[in-house]
Formats: structure tokens, sequence, C-alpha cells
């Protein structure tokens, strides 16, 4: 199930695991904030 996220999500990453858990594979964000939002998701433990 694709989502558009709009804003910074960083700023909401854990809304963004929530979704991610609940079986989103698909998150488009727009390209400036891409590699940010990568970085969130890097950063969070395992």
């Amino acid at each position: 199930l694709p989502v558009a996220v709009c804003g910074d999500m960083t700023a909401h990453s854990d809304q963004l695991r929530s979704l991610l858990e609940d079986g989103i594979t698909e998150v488009s964000v727009p390209p400036a904030l891409l590699a940010r939002a990568k970085r969130t998701i890097t950063d969070w433990p395992s």
C-alpha cells in the first residue's frame, strides 16, 4: 500500500515507523527529504 508523506516525517519518525510496521512497504517523500528520511530509518534500533 503506497503512502505519500507530506512535510517532514523525520520529525514524526514514530508515526513513520508505525506505518512501516503496519505493512506499508512504499513511502513516497519529496526528493529533498528522502536522504534524511533514510538516515532516520537507518538510525532506528533493530
